[in-house]
């Protein structure tokens, strides 16, 4: 008997079978499908060096901000890559994605810290709004 663990916000997790037989697995329906989306940009050259759930360390410098444990905390990104364009069609900018159907207060904060470590990247919260996505930059 297989017994699955409710997700926090009640979203359900999907599976992406991959051509080796292994499987990429997703927290939510909808990041399953902006990383197709992503695919489809990366093979058409409009993005590249596209990775998943990156690990961004909350540090700047000598400040670190550091958990109970005494861990230095972080922000795990849903999608990293970089891109042509915000202004200049002519350089590479590196954005960090996460996928929202809708942003709690935890992620708010976790997502300003991340911002102000790491102020050279361009932050972006995605949602699939009417087969649409909705782009909120930060």
């Amino acid at each position: 008997m297989t017994f699955r663990r409710k997700t926090k916000y009640g979203n359900k997790r999907a599976t992406l079978s991959t051509e080796d037989g292994g499987e990429i697995v997703f927290d939510s329906q909808m990041e399953l499908t902006r990383y197709l989306h992503l695919i489809s940009l990366l093979e058409a050259g409009h993005i590249r060096d596209l990775t998943r759930q990156v690990l961004f360390l909350f540090e700047s410098g000598p400040l670190k901000v550091k958990g109970k444990s005494g861990r230095t905390l972080g922000y795990k990104a849903d999608f990293v890559y970089w891109t042509k364009g915000f202004g200049d069609a002519t350089h590479w900018v590196k954005v960090i994605e996460d996928v929202k159907g809708f942003r709690t207060p935890e992620f708010n904060h976790k997502w300003a810290l991340a911002k102000a470590c790491y102020p050279h990247f361009h932050f972006q919260c995605v949602a699939l709004k009417k087969k649409e996505w909705e782009v909120t930059e930060w």
